[in-house]
């Protein structure tokens, strides 16, 4: 499975397979993925963001978290994770704001934007 879309797929089925669950129901997902940082490009953690909520998905211990709430609900919005780590969530039905998640303190900040 390739693409931003593959990796709530791919992390379904490992959580399957290893009898983790989502926290909630999830729909019109785009998540944000983190490289653990080695050089087979394998991906550490998924961000999934559905509605004012989001949850991260470590592979490592197979398990769900939540990732804090959004200011704003949204769905079929776009995620893409920065070079500082942080993940810019924008748009979502007719929303043209974003907002930015800081997994260091597992909060979300509008842009302004």
């Amino acid at each position: 499975m390739g693409g931003l879309g593959g990796a709530v797929q791919e992390a379904a089925a490992a959580a399957d397979r290893a009898g983790g669950e989502l926290g909630r129901d999830r729909e019109h997902v785009d998540p944000a993925r983190e490289p653990d940082g080695d050089t087979t490009h394998r991906w550490a953690r998924v961000l999934v963001v559905s509605g004012s909520t989001a949850e991260l998905y470590d592979p490592t211990s197979a398990s769900w978290t939540p990732a804090g709430t959004l200011t704003q609900a949204r769905s079929g919005h776009v995620a893409v994770r920065l070079a500082d780590g942080r993940v810019l969530v924008a748009g979502g039905g007719y929303s043209a704001s974003a907002e930015l998640y800081d997994p260091a303190t597992n909060r979300w900040t509008p842009t302004g934007a």
